[in-house]
């Protein structure tokens, strides 16, 4: 499926806070079943 699961906590961290284009998220997943909101613009799938 081409994915690709990154901790962008451990790359932020590595690269001085900047994520690289290549390793930015582009949807979230399971966002039904959350635990926080997230208000970005990026599409949100159950």
């Amino acid at each position: 499926m081409g994915w690709r699961i990154v901790s962008q906590l451990l790359v932020r961290l590595q690269s001085r806070g900047e994520m690289p284009e290549a390793l930015s998220a582009t949807s979230h997943f399971y966002y039904g079943r959350r635990i926080v909101d997230i208000d970005d613009a990026l599409p949100k799938r159950e």
